[in-house]
């Protein structure tokens, strides 16, 4: 993701299926303007674009093959993390 300083806007999304090679993105503005348009080389499951047409603030759907995969905000990552259990000590011990 861009640094702090930049200017340039920046969406990003985890989700919960893989997607296939050969997925057809687009990123649409609320107006419905496509920012961008990339066909996957590799099945994929997040996603993260930069660009200068990306205004931070602003709201955008990643659609892949005309189905709506996330709606999120640029400049807020809202994906998952590093899942994982807690500590804990064996049974019955304290």
């Amino acid at each position: 993701m861009p640094g702090l300083a930049s200017t340039q806007g920046w969406v990003a999304a985890t989700f919960a299926t893989v997607q296939a090679a050969g997925t057809s993105v687009q990123i649409v503005s609320a107006d419905g303007d496509v920012v961008a348009t990339y066909t996957s080389d590799k099945e994929f499951s997040s996603l993260v674009f930069s660009s200068a047409d990306v205004s931070s603030g602003a709201t955008y759907s990643l659609v892949a093959d005309g189905s709506t995969l996330a709606t999120v905000t640029a400049g807020e990552f809202t994906g998952g993390g590093m899942g994982g259990g807690g500590m804990r000590g064996a049974p019955g011990r304290r």
